[in-house]
């Protein structure tokens, strides 16, 4: 008798198995992909939960992007540094832009009336509009002059060095060290200008480049 209720017991067992078979197959992957997930978290670093805790929070903090690339500095190999120091930040953000007036090539000059090369690409935008440092660097000229009006350079020193010309007025003196983000100066339409905008180039070891690429 033992016997017989045994073998009704497993025909049991088999029949609902057998009737049930797809939720036990998906019951079975789901719980594969649990232990592999926990596997793979348990062999990460044990610092990862605060790293995300942290960029999950990076929201409250007044510099979102500065304090993102520094929390990537202090874990990751890449050269935190070496990027901040790229101008590829637009120094007057695209809301704030009227027109491109000009762009970086040889083009009619409106002030001198002859064929010139244009060796950046000026931004027009209202007087007053803050301007941006591109990147981190230092300020190596902060004056006035006939031409370029007021204007800063900043040197990247990675063989980048940034103009800004035309400015109405500039925040910054030379020898100032400016990180990404930090307000130089406001537009104007200082020294030789039809209106107001930003003259704005890029140079790389003395020549000059398109700051398209950047952009």
């Amino acid at each position: 008798m033992l016997l017989i209720r045994l073998f009704d017991n497993i025909i049991d067992i088999y029949y609902f198995f057998q009737k049930h078979k797809k939720h036990f197959i998906c019951f079975s992957i789901e719980i594969i992909i649990v232990v592999i997930l926990i596997a793979c978290y348990a062999s990460k670093d044990t610092k990862s939960p605060i790293l995300k805790s942290k960029i999950l929070n990076v929201e409250k903090k007044n510099d979102s992007i500065n304090y993102l690339l520094k929390m990537a500095e202090r874990r990751d190999s890449i050269n935190i540094v070496e990027l901040r120091r790229l101008p590829s930040l637009q120094p007057i953000p695209g809301k704030n832009i009227i027109a491109i007036s000009t762009r970086y090539g040889t083009r009619t000059n409106a002030a001198y009336g002859m064929v010139r090369f244009h060796d950046g690409i000026d931004f027009a935008a209202r007087k007053g509009t803050p301007i941006y440092a591109d990147g981190d660097g230092i300020i190596i000229d902060s004056d006035f002059d006939n031409g370029y009006g007021n204007h800063i350079q900043i040197d990247h020193e990675n063989g980048y060095i940034t103009f800004y010309g035309h400015m109405n007025s500039r925040k910054v003196i030379k020898g100032q060290r400016v990180m990404r983000g930090d307000t130089i100066g406001t537009v104007g339409s200082t020294g030789v200008s039809t209106g107001y905008h930003l003259h704005y180039k890029i140079s790389y070891k003395g020549e000059p480049v398109n700051p398209s690429i950047f952009q």
